[in-house]
């Protein structure tokens, strides 16, 4: 499903700015761009179209913390989710660093309920 949500996104992309690139191939060629795509390239992607619907922080180290992206998509006649684990500098000065590509999945949401004793 994260194949063809990705094909999606990157003919929007292409059909909002750059029309020569979108008919110059047909479906299999868009399908092998994709999936020779990036993966920065595909987070991006997910980041610009998609609706962000959670995130949170968690501290890793020294060096690094992690940041976790939930996005809303409607594909496929219903909503899916994606998720974007990303290793990020813990300060400006490890920007640039050597660190984790971002890992993309699908996931679902989930209703937890908890309870809480004041």
């Amino acid at each position: 499903m994260l194949d063809s949500l990705l094909l999606k996104l990157n003919l929007m992309q292409l059909a909002k700015y750059d029309h020569e690139k979108l008919f110059a191939k047909d479906k299999d060629g868009h399908i092998e761009d994709v999936t020779e795509m990036e993966i920065s390239d595909k987070v991006e992607l997910i980041e610009s179209f998609g609706e962000k619907v959670h995130e949170e922080f968690e501290e890793g180290g020294r060096w690094s913390n992690y940041k976790t992206e939930v996005y809303q998509f409607w594909h496929d006649k219903k909503h899916i989710y994606v998720r974007v684990d990303s290793e990020i500098p813990a300060t400006e000065m490890q920007d640039g660093g050597d660190f984790q590509a971002p890992s993309i999945y699908i996931v679902e949401r989930k209703k937890v309920e908890t309870y809480i004793y004041e």
